[in-house]
């Protein structure tokens, strides 16, 4: 697995781009789990099933931003098969990224997304989230 060292996106592994030279600002919180789900089983230990999800978060971000989020998606569906780089929680003191193929969802309103009061043009929007489920190592 190769690995980089900031956000990024892309339509395959060749084609991740840092969210910088995508023009998209960092995102100012994310997440990342390596699994969907948690059960308890008869021993009572918790296993882990399923694929990653990661989430990218931004306290504000312009429509123009979004729209190059959604550029990634085409308009008829909800979501889209994507290339990612995003940071994974290895423990030590250095943080790492990693590449994965995900699942990115539309960025709806109702989402969480609200337009920020008193925007003018452009719009600019708050608790905006990118959600990718189904992550495989790149």
């Amino acid at each position: 697995m190769s690995e980089c060292l900031d956000f990024g996106i892309g339509t395959t592994a060749a084609t991740i781009r840092t969210l910088q030279r995508r023009s998209i600002p960092q995102p100012d919180s994310w997440t990342y789990v390596p699994y969907s789900r948690v059960e308890t089983a008869g021993n009572g230990k918790r296993k882990s099933f399923g694929f990653g999800v990661a989430t990218w978060q931004w306290d504000t971000l312009t429509q123009k931003d979004i729209d190059k989020l959604l550029d990634f998606i085409t308009t008829s569906e909800a979501s889209a098969t994507v290339y990612i780089a995003t940071p994974t929680d290895r423990g030590g003191s250095v943080q790492t990224f990693d590449e994965f193929q995900a699942i990115i969802d539309r960025i709806a309103d109702g989402q969480g997304k609200s337009l920020f009061p008193r925007t003018q043009r452009p719009a600019v929007y708050q608790n905006v989230t990118a959600n990718f489920t189904h992550l495989v190592e790149a």
